[in-house]
């Protein structure tokens, strides 16, 4: 997968780009962003991590809002919860679900 760790600092938002390219590279049918835990590619039906570090709330939200206009980002905030689809620059679409689970 990936070689060294994936470091997510304030400027974090650009690099979900980046994570959907390797996505698309390694031939991911999903990726799991979620606090609390390291993102994960689904490849071939089965988990893989992508990167060991864990992320924090404000490290995911940060990535999922790197996707969102701002009135998806008013929305999310007021329904906690948003079900929207994207394409990235080679013309590949992604269904995307953000939310809030579990407070976090």
């Amino acid at each position: 997968m990936r070689s060294g760790r994936l470091w997510l600092g304030v400027e974090s938002a650009g690099d979900i780009h980046g994570i959907l390219d390797e996505a698309r590279d390694c031939k991911a049918t999903d990726v799991h962003i979620m606090a609390q835990a390291p993102i994960y590619f689904r490849i071939d039906g089965e988990l893989h991590k992508y990167s060991d570090e864990v992320l924090s709330a404000s490290m995911a939200r940060s990535l999922a809002c790197g996707l969102l206009s701002e009135p998806q980002i008013q929305s999310l905030d007021e329904n906690l919860d948003l079900d929207f689809m994207c394409v990235d620059s080679e013309q590949q679409r992604y269904r995307v679900n953000v939310g809030l689970f579990n407070g976090a």
